[in-house]
């Protein structure tokens, strides 16, 4: 996607527009979708607790599980990573999001926004006159000024989880997870070389 006329840093773009259905529904739409075939689905996950936290972050917050989490890991009911060299562990606190927008059919062009590392557009969410709090819009703005005729891009991952995947890595979750993680294209100085791990 390209933006016709010059943009400057922090002018809002557009929101990211779709149906908005259920994980299990989108977990069926996507099982019947071929893996070559482009995905847009958004996940509403961004007021969710981490899935995984660090080890010593759970020892600090749940000092009365320890123990018993340890024993699960040990018996295999409970998983364990290692990245960055921590020891990360399941958050008990996480709780999986409810909400996915697929913009495949109906969608406004945000859709068509590719991911860089470096990217000149960054997501925002916005919440307001929801009782449900799972349910936001999702908003684009620019983080540089951008000249006419340039192609508009964000990183697919938010601040928070921008490792670096090695081929190794990626190979390892495909072992584990059954998938692939996304090769990234943008060739930028600070590529990532894969996410959705």
């Amino acid at each position: 996607l390209r933006c016709p006329v010059t943009l400057r840093k922090g002018e809002f773009i557009d929101t990211y527009r779709g149906e908005i259905i259920s994980v299990a529904e989108s977990d069926r739409r996507g099982a019947k979708r071929s893996p070559d075939e482009a995905n847009y689905f958004f996940n509403f996950d961004k007021f969710c607790e981490a899935e995984m936290i660090m080890k010593s972050e759970f020892v600090e917050n749940f000092p009365d599980e320890v123990e018993e989490y340890q024993h699960k890991i040990n018996l295999g009911e409970a998983s364990t990573e290692f990245k960055d060299g921590e020891e990360w562990w399941e958050n008990p606190e996480y709780v999986e999001y409810e909400y996915v927008c697929d913009g495949m059919y109906v969608g406004s062009p945000t859709r068509f926004m590719n991911h860089s590392c470096e990217p000149n557009c960054r997501l925002f969410t916005v919440s307001y006159n929801h009782a449900d709090t799972n349910l936001y819009d999702l908003a684009f703005f620019t983080l540089e000024d951008i000249p006419a005729g340039t192609e508009l891009t964000f990183d697919y991952k938010d601040e928070d989880d921008r490792t670096v995947i090695t081929d190794e890595q990626a190979r390892q979750v495909q072992e584990t997870k059954g998938y692939m993680p996304q090769k990234c294209l943008c060739g930028t100085a600070e590529c990532r070389r894969y996410f959705f791990n």
